[in-house]
């Protein structure tokens, strides 16, 4: 008689999972201009990203002083200044910070069409997908697979498309998308949007981009706030227009990075589902480009500690891993049989990972047995 499956896999994707998810053997170029940033790129000066931030004007000002910041110091944290922005008590500051989140948005769906050439092509996520999928194909043991994501782009619901042939239309396919696997967008998406209450009822139901209607609500608010109704959906994304024509108004639901911002922007259920994973007798825990830096997570993530029998880090150079598993140990998620010194922290990034014979192939072999 065959064993119920009693593992899981949770497998962390931060920012750098994505900056790096162009795997040169296995396609052309991409359109490097719209590399995914990390955190301290965000506005940077590339015309590339000057061209989108420029269609929301209070996020112009914003972008600048950061740059300036950056000009006279050296250097300068994204997090803290948007942390310092948002505790204005002030609307033409209320209005920077919301139309930051505009820019947000349309940055990471333009870099999700772009940067790779769209759906169907093949990348690092594409790889880690299949592979994962391919490995329990033939062990059995995974009773859970849970990808949790802070990114906001679209690279992991491409490669759930490509590999399952299942693009997720509704916020209810995430998790699970099916059955024994689901997608948690811990801080938000590109394409969910939350609804916003319009203050003036003779407000038009123009027809167009989501954006457009909400940077009009934003700009007509005398005090720069919004009201946000119940509920997230998903947001139709073409080109570069977010419709959203079963409401007239919608904000993204993503997280602003803010420093110690606290809290998941998705579902209840989607945490649920994370947790459900974390139940598990025995977890295999896969960090990929996460810095380990968001205490929400962590939160989340610790209590499941003891039954973490396998940790494997992917953050680019050895010493980037090296900071990650620090952090990881104090917030108490690296039980003590795991020495820094191991081969569980990688001196690769993603695209190597996927790709060559001693990275997740042999590392799924490991954990998976």
């Amino acid at each position: 008689m065959e064993k119920e499956p009693r593992r899981s896999l949770v497998v962390v994707l931060g920012a750098g999972a994505s900056h790096d998810c162009y795997v040169k053997e296995y396609s052309p170029p991409p359109e490097k201009h719209f590399q995914p940033p990390l955190t301290s790129g965000l506005f940077q000066r590339a015309s590339s990203f000057q061209n989108i931030l420029t269609r929301y004007r209070y996020a112009v000002p914003a972008a600048a002083e950061f740059n300036r910041r950056v000009a006279q110091e050296g250097r300068a944290s994204v997090e803290e200044y948007l942390k310092e922005l948002n505790a204005e008590d002030d609307p033409i500051c209320r209005r920077q910070f919301l139309h930051i989140g505009l820019y947000l948005q349309d940055l990471f769906s333009t870099i999700s069409r772009t940067y790779l050439g769209g759906t169907n092509v093949p990348s690092a996520f594409i790889s880690l997908v299949d592979q994962i999928y391919k490995a329990n194909i033939r062990t059995q043991v995974l009773k859970q697979v849970a990808l949790v994501t802070l990114n906001y782009d679209l690279f992991l619901e491409q490669a759930i498309a490509t590999v399952f042939g299942k693009p997720l239309a509704n916020i209810e396919e995430y998790a699970p998308f099916r059955a024994g696997w689901s997608l948690i967008k811990f801080h938000g998406s590109v394409n969910w949007g939350k609804r916003v209450r319009v203050p003036n009822e003779a407000f038009p139901r123009i027809s167009g981009p989501a954006f457009q209607k909400t940077m009009r609500v934003i700009d007509q608010a005398p005090d720069g706030k919004l009201e946000f109704l119940d509920g997230c959906v998903v947001l139709d994304v073409k080109e570069n227009k977010i419709y959203a024509p079963e409401f007239p108004c919608h904000y993204p639901a993503l997280a602003v990075p803010v420093q110690e911002k606290y809290g998941p922007v998705c579902p209840p259920f989607h945490v649920d589902a994370l947790r459900k994973a974390l139940e598990a007798e025995e977890i295999a825990l896969l960090i990929i480009g996460f810095s380990a830096q968001d205490q929400d997570l962590l939160d989340e993530l610790k209590g499941a500690w003891p039954r973490i029998k396998w940790v494997n880090i992917v953050n680019g150079k050895r010493e980037n891993g090296l900071e990650t598993y620090e952090r990881l140990k104090v917030a108490g998620l690296c039980p003590e049989l795991y020495e820094p010194r191991g081969p569980f922290i990688e001196n690769r990034g993603f695209a190597d990972y996927v790709l060559q014979k001693d990275g997740l192939q042999h590392v799924l072999r490991e954990m998976l047995g």
